[in-house]
């Protein structure tokens, strides 16, 4: 079983092989070599992997990392002044142990504009059709108020109704109609 570390203790384990479980705040690589930077609760460690000194599937493993996933990496620590806290991490082995996933699900934007387009279309067409015949009102009989509702009311509905049938306009920069969702 592999002697886990925080990384505020590293300085005091320099030349063992150690293993550091934390997450992944950013990675760079120029080709050959890889650097992933971790943090944990208690500070930040940069790891270093080299291309050429690791199997290619810990380099697949480093090349696949993002941004908040959790991993244990094992490696030699080794004193480093240009490193975060002053020592690096001469990476063997990443173990991936939970990928951060993406929940963020890509909202049309189409959608809420039409709901807007809808609620203040129907708060102006009520408006208008309760100030109708008050005093004041416009000398056509039809208030400004309930003509613009009924206007954004219609073309609210109308792109509500086009986004749910996949036909609604495309965004600049896309080609031709939206694709409906799937499911």
């Amino acid at each position: 079983m592999p002697q886990y570390a925080c990384i505020r203790d590293l300085p005091s384990l320099a030349g063992r092989t150690i293993t550091v479980r934390g997450w992944v705040m950013t990675t760079r690589s120029s080709g050959k070599i890889g650097f992933v930077v971790l943090r944990d609760g208690s500070g930040y460690l940069q790891a270093v992997l080299l291309k050429n000194e690791i199997p290619a599937a810990e380099w697949d493993r480093f090349k696949a990392l993002t941004q908040e996933t959790a991993v244990a990496v094992t490696g030699s620590a080794r004193a480093e002044a240009r490193a975060p806290g002053g020592v690096e991490l001469a990476v063997e082995a990443i173990e991936i142990l939970g990928a951060k996933e993406n929940n963020l699900q890509t909202i049309d934007v189409r959608i809420p504009i039409g709901l807007m387009f809808s609620i203040v279309g129907l708060l102006l067409t009520v408006y208008g059709a309760v100030t109708l015949g008050e005093p004041g009102s416009q000398p056509t009989g039809l208030p400004i108020d309930l003509i613009w509702g009924l206007v954004l009311l219609v073309f609210g509905v109308g792109m509500l109704v086009l986004v749910r049938r996949g036909r609604a306009p495309a965004f600049p920069g896309e080609s031709g109609a939206s694709e409906p969702p799937q499911h």
